[in-house]
Parts: structure tokens; C-alpha cells; sequence
């Protein structure tokens, strides 16, 4: 496969992907491999690659190719690729069926930035091609693999010879959609933001004002407590000072009977005499 083809403007074409083929898998002739990345390929799990003539199968690119459910996990392979806004790009890629896997366990899903743009579902042991249109971005887009959900048995589909090229169209709705969607994205992060930073205001607002309010409740209850104490304080003087002046006075009216009594004792003393 070419990394770089003359459309029919004579506009040159750029081969987007890393190794489509898988050929800088690290695994020999008649035996399989896995590891974590291959070329441009990436996987959540492990990407599985077949050697040449592993099972009798011939690549159609190079002499190796991966199997898309490298153990029991939901298995992925994918690409990360700078795209043209708005620009139409080809994906193309070959794929068979195991020979020992049972029907329908092999499917292949494809899908562009998360979302799901093709399906195929080999049921033949010979090589196929598979081709979807995708539009770029203008930023970084993905390409991926996925295998169906329930086919997590470690069969899966084969693939070799992937493909990314531009058709040389340009979906102008499409770009005006994603730069739409785009600004979307970012007025809803935007908005999110501003309404969590709301949030943190008013829980600050809150908290600010119900320790005002325990604060002033303290001090409520403190200016109260003061007065009560300032009041029994002031009733228990009075109390005492009447006290004081009833004895006094009580003093003062038994002095003065008793100085009568006497008085009146004398006069009728010397009445007598």
C-alpha cells in the first residue's frame, strides 16, 4: 500500500495511518504475538498479531495482520490522526473470519471519535474489503476497532492493510456541524464552569452567613445572660439595702419606745414621791 496517491485532481493523497499492515509487530513466522502498541496502533487491552502463514493465512499487506480480541476483555485497536476540517477522508481496510470461531463471533465495529460509523461481521475465512467515509475535524481525530460486546470469547475478526486517506471532498455542512458543535462543547464547559464557580459562591455566601447567624445567636444568648446576671445582681442589692433599712428602722422605733418607756416610768416614779 502507498503511502501517498494521485487523486483525480492530481492532488497528492496522504496515507493518515502508521503501519495499516501491523508489520512492526513484534512476532515471527507461524506463531502470534501481543503488545500494547504497534506502529501508530494503540489498544485499551493488547493488540494480537498473527505471523507470517500463522494458521495457512496470507496477509494481504506484508506478511502479518492483527485479530481484534487479543483475551476476554471488550478488545480495541485504534489511531490517532490529524485531520482537515470538514475534509472527507476514505477508511478501508481488509478482514476475514477465523476458521475455528463460531458464527458471529467475529464482528468489527468501527467507529470515528467515539462514535459508531460502520459494522462487518466476516463469515468467510478469505479476505474482504471493508471500506467507510468519515469526516475530519480539523483537530485530532480517532480511528477505531471495537469488537461487539458479546463476542468477548478470544475469537475475533482479522484484520491487515487499514487504510486513511482523503477523497479529496469537503463536507462544508459537516464542518460548519463540528466547528458548531465545537463552540457548543465549549460553551457548555463554559457554562459548567461558571455554574460550579455559582455554587462554590453561594456554599461560601452560606456558610459565611450561618456563621454570622451563630455568632450573633452567641452573642444573643451572652448579652442575655449578662442582663439576667446584671438584674439579680441589681434585686439581690435592693433586697439587701431594703433589709437593712428595715432593720434600721426597727432599731430606731424599739430605741425610741424603749427611751419612752423609760420616761414614762420616771414621771410615774416621781408622781409617787
Amino acid at each position: 500500500m502507498s503511502d501517498r496517491e494521485q487523486g483525480e485532481a492530481g492532488e497528492v493523497r496522504e496515507e493518515l495511518l502508521v503501519d495499516g499492515g501491523f508489520e512492526g509487530a513484534k512476532v515471527g513466522a507461524n506463531a502470534w504475538g501481543h503488545q500494547s502498541e504497534v506502529g501508530g496502533w494503540k489498544s485499551d487491552t493488547e493488540i494480537e498479531v498473527w505471523g507470517k502463514g500463522f494458521y495457512g493465512i496470507t496477509a494481504t499487506e506484508g506478511d502479518k495482520f492483527a485479530e481484534l480480541d487479543y483475551d476476554r476483555r471488550a478488545s480495541n485497536i485504534f489511531q490517532d490522526v490529524a485531520t482537515k476540517a470538514g475534509v472527507e477522508y476514505a477508511f478501508s481496510f481488509d478482514y476475514m473470519k477465523r476458521s475455528d470461531s463460531k458464527a458471529g463471533s467475529d464482528t468489527i465495529k468501527v467507529y470515528w471519535n467515539g462514535k459508531e460509523v460502520g459494522t462487518v461481521d466476516p463469515s468467510k475465512s478469505e479476505w474482504s474489503k471493508a471500506e467507510f467515509k468519515v469526516v475530519g475535524t480539523g483537530g485530532t481525530d480517532r480511528i477505531e476497532f471495537r469488537e461487539a460486546g458479546e463476542d468477548n470469547d478470544s475469537y475475533g475478526g482479522l484484520i491487515d492493510n487499514a487504510s486513511l486517506k482523503s477523497t479529496g471532498r469537503v463536507e462544508r455542512e459537516a464542518a460548519d456541524k463540528a466547528a458548531a458543535d465545537k463552540a457548543a462543547a465549549d460553551k457548555a464547559a463554559a457554562d459548567k464552569a461558571a455554574a460550579d464557580k455559582a455554587a462554590a459562591d453561594k456554599a461560601a455566601a452560606d456558610k459565611a452567613a450561618a456563621e454570622k447567624a451563630a455568632a450573633d445567636k452567641a452573642a444573643a444568648e451572652k448579652a442575655a445572660a449578662d442582663k439576667a446576671a446584671a438584674d439579680k445582681a441589681a434585686a439581690e442589692k435592693a433586697a439587701a439595702e431594703k433589709a437593712a433599712a428595715d432593720a434600721a428602722a426597727k432599731e430606731a422605733a424599739d430605741k425610741a419606745a424603749a427611751e419612752k418607756a423609760a420616761a414614762d416610768k420616771a414621771a410615774h416614779d416621781a408622781a409617787l414621791h
